[in-house]
């Protein structure tokens, strides 16, 4: 999951980190997007959750990636 900017990655980090979710901030490739560089990278498993916590804290997300 990518971010707008630097300030809505380390949000969304602070946020999934107190709720004890699972996975952490991970670069970017810039030919993947041209935000902020970051990704919250976790178990495909745990993004609904994700996703509730996030809407929750109010942190907007820019996109998904799925890698298998």
């Amino acid at each position: 999951m990518s971010f707008h900017t630097h300030a809505e990655a380390l949000a969304a980090n602070r946020i999934l980190k107190r709720e004890a979710m699972q996975g952490c901030l991970a670069p970017l490739p810039r030919f993947l997007s041209a935000e902020c560089g970051y990704v919250w990278r976790a178990s495909f498993n745990q993004f609904k959750t994700v996703f509730m916590v996030l809407q929750v804290g109010t942190i907007d997300y820019e996109t998904l990636f799925v890698v298998r």
